[in-house]
C-alpha cells in the first residue's frame, strides 16, 4: 500500500518537459474520460511533475485535481473535483516517466554482455532502478544511488525490494561487479532494512568465485547482520557468447549443485532456530541438475523468491496435480505437442507422474535445444523462434496443436525478434502460448479436442 505522502526530492518544475508520461489508456469510469486522450502527455498534477507511476498514484488522490497536459505539442489544462482517493483512471505507456536508472556495474557474469548483436534494443538495457524492483521484482544493486533517492524509498515505503548481494565481502563483491562502491552499497542496504523496507536478496553463484566457503561466510553474515526477508541462490547463466565477459567463469556442474544444496539446507536449519523461518532457498535448477526431489510447497514459506524463479517448479507441479486429480487425466484425441526447454520437460514429467496420469498416446513433450544462445541454456523462457523452427525441422506437423509457455515471448516477440506469426507460418501450424501454470495446462489439455485452427477458442 503506497501511503498518501509525497517526497518531492530534487524535482525541478522547469524540467518537466523532459518527462515522458504518455497516456496509453483512459478507463471507462475515469472522471477524465473525453478530456484526456491516449497519446497525450501528462506534465503536472497540482503543479508537480510526476517522475513515475508511483508519483502519479500518490498525487491523484487529492479531491481537487489540476492537470497540465500536452497534446500534439500544445499544452492544455483539465481541472476536476472528485472524491478523495478515487482514481483518475489513466494508464501509461511506461511506468517511469524520467527514464530508467541504468546499471553502473561491470559484472563478471552479466547476461546482457553475453547476448549476440542485432537483437531488439530493449534486451541490451541494463537497468538498476529501484522503482522497477518495487513494481516488477527486478533485482538491483543500489550502486551509486543518491542519498535523496534512498530517502524517497524510505519515505514512500517502497517495499518489497529485490537486491543482488552475491557476497557480503565488499572486496569480493567489488571484484564480481566491477565497482568500488560495495561498502557504501552494503551500508545503504542495511539502512533500508533498519527503516523497515522488506528486502529479498539474491546470490548468483559463480564456481570458484563466491561458492563454497565464501557462500557459507555470506550466509552467516546475512544471518548475523542483515535482517532481510529471504535469500535465493541461482546458478550463473552462460551463453555461447560468454567469451565477451571479462572473467572466464566456469559453468555450474553437478558437484557445485550438491554443495549448494547442502549449504542451503544446513543454513535453513540454523535460520529456523534463530529466525523461525528457513530464509535461504536454492534455485530449481540445482535440484533438477541432481535429479533431487523439490522441497514441498510449505517449505518455500509463501514463495518469497518466486520472482527469481525459485519454487516455480514446485508451484507448477502442485497446481497440475491438484487440477488433474479434480478433473482426471486428459486424453486428447488430436495430437498435442508441448514445446519447452530441457528443464521444463523434466518438470512436466514430474508433474505428470505426481498426478498419477497414465501415458497419453497423442500427447508429446518436446525439449528444444537452445541453438541460439547455446545448449548450456536450458530454461524455456530463453528459447528463440529459430530454436523452435530448427528443433521441428523435417517433422510432420499436419495435425493437432502446438503449445508453448508464454514466457518464450516478450512484447510479442521471441528472443531473436521473430514473431509468433512468423514461427507459426514456418511450421505450417498455429501455436498457442499459455501461462506457466499447472492448472491452466491441465485445462488446455482437456479442451485440446475443441481448439480450432487459430486457437482463438481457448479462454
Amino acid at each position: 500500500m503506497i501511503p498518501l505522502k509525497r517526497d518531492k526530492g530534487p524535482s525541478d518544475k522547469k524540467n518537466y518537459r523532459f518527462l515522458k508520461a504518455e497516456v496509453s489508456e483512459v478507463s471507462e469510469d475515469s472522471p477524465l474520460l473525453g478530456s484526456v486522450l491516449p497519446g497525450d502527455f501528462l506534465l503536472e498534477i497540482n503543479g508537480i511533475p510526476p517522475r513515475d507511476i508511483i508519483d502519479y498514484l500518490i498525487l491523484q488522490d487529492d479531491e481537487k485535481i489540476d492537470l497540465l497536459l500536452e497534446r500534439k505539442g500544445k499544452e492544455y489544462r483539465v481541472k476536476i473535483a472528485k472524491e478523495e482517493g478515487f482514481p483518475l483512471g489513466l494508464s501509461f505507456r511506461d511506468p517511469l516517466f524520467d527514464g530508467v536508472i541504468t546499471c553502473r556495474n561491470n559484472c563478471i557474469f552479466c547476461f546482457v554482455d553475453q547476448l549476440p548483436p542485432g537483437l531488439r534494443p530493449s534486451l541490451y538495457l541494463k537497468d538498476d532502478d529501484y522503482r522497477l524492483s518495487f513494481l516488477e521484482g527486478n533485482f538491483i544493486t543500489l550502486t551509486g544511488l543518491p542519498k535523496w533517492e534512498l530517502k524517497r524509498i524510505c519515505s514512500l515505503r517502497l517495499s518489497p525490494l529485490y537486491y543482488s548481494l552475491h557476497s557480503t565481502d565488499a572486496d569480493l563483491r567489488d571484484y564480481m561487479m566491477g565497482t568500488k562502491s560495495s561498502r557504501r552499497s552494503l551500508q545503504d542496504l542495511r539502512h533500508l532494512m533498519r527503516e523497515g523496507i522488506e528486502i529479498h536478496l539474491q546470490v548468483v553463484l559463480c564456481p570458484g568465485v563466491n561458492d563454497g566457503r565464501m557462500l557459507e561466510m555470506t550466509f552467516q553474515e546475512v544471518l548475523d547482520r542483515y535482517p532481510a526477508a529471504s535469500l535465493g541462490v541461482v546458478p550463473v547463466g552462460l551463453t555461447k557468447f560468454n567469451s565477451n565477459l571479462r572473467y572466464p567463469i566456469a559453468p555450474v556442474e553437478a558437484e557445485h549443485a550438491q554443495d549448494v544444496l547442502e549449504i542451503v539446507e544446513r543454513f535453513q536449519r540454523i535460520s529456523l532456530r534463530k529466525r523461525g523461518k528457513r530464509f535461504f532457498f536454492a534455485a530449481d535448477e540445482f535440484y533438477l541438475m541432481l535429479g533431487e526431489t523439490f522441497p514441498g510447497g510449505e517449505e518455500y514459506e509463501g514463495y518469497p523468491q518466486l520472482e527469481n524463479g525459485i519454487g516455480l517448479s514446485r508451484k507448477f507441479i502442485d497446481a497440475f496435480r491438484a487440477e488433474g486429480r479434480r478433473r482426471g487425466a486428459p486424453s486428447p484425441e488430436r495430437e498435442v505437442t508441448i514445446l519447452t526447454g530441457k528443464l521444463g520437460e523434466e518438470v512436466l514429467r514430474i508433474a505428470w507422474e505426481e498426478a498419477g496420469f497414465p501415458s497419453a498416446s497423442n500427447l508429446r513433450v518436446r525439449s528444444l535445444r537452445n541453438i541460439f544462445l547455446g545448449e548450456s541454456i536450458t530454461v524455456s523462457g530463453l528459447i528463440s523462434g529459430t530454436d523452435i523452427i530448427k528443433g521441428l525441422e523435417g517433422e510432420s506437423m499436419t495435425r493437432g496443436c502446438v503449445i508453448i509457455p508464454e514466457n518464450m515471448l516478450r512484447e510479442g516477440l521471441f528472443l531473436d525478434g521473430m514473431t509468433l506469426e512468423e514461427v507459426s507460418s514456418r511450421l505450417g501450424k498455429p501455436i498457442l502460448p499459455v501461462p506457466v501454470n499447472g492448472k491452466t495446462l491441465v485445462d488446455i489439455l482437456h479442451k485440446a479436442n475443441n481448439l480450432n485452427g487459430d486457437m482463438r477458442c481457448y479462454r
